[in-house]
């Protein structure tokens, strides 16, 4: 889970050939898209994400969508993938 929120590229590791065979059936019994969430304490905000010192913890969340979409949250906000890397 924590590699694939992260953005992980190399696709067998997580025993699929594209991302579409990560979202149950493939999208064929209605399931539309496959949602990971992984929070961290923030226990060390100086060490932490800029912009992030005051928050207690901090989820990183990867959705991934039947067509191949990708959509990346910090703290529920939309973020690009090589912020959450």
């Amino acid at each position: 889970s924590i590699c694939f929120v992260l953005g992980i590229k190399n696709l067998s590791q997580v025993r699929a050939a594209n991302l579409q065979e990560l979202v149950y059936k493939q999208g064929q019994a209605g399931v539309t898209k496959a949602t990971v969430s992984v929070t961290w304490h923030n226990n060390e905000p100086a060490s932490g994400p800029a912009g992030y010192e005051d928050k207690e913890y901090i989820t990183v969340t990867r959705q991934i969508v039947v067509g191949g979409r990708n959509k990346y949250l910090i703290n529920g906000h939309a973020a690009q993938e090589n912020r959450v890397q």
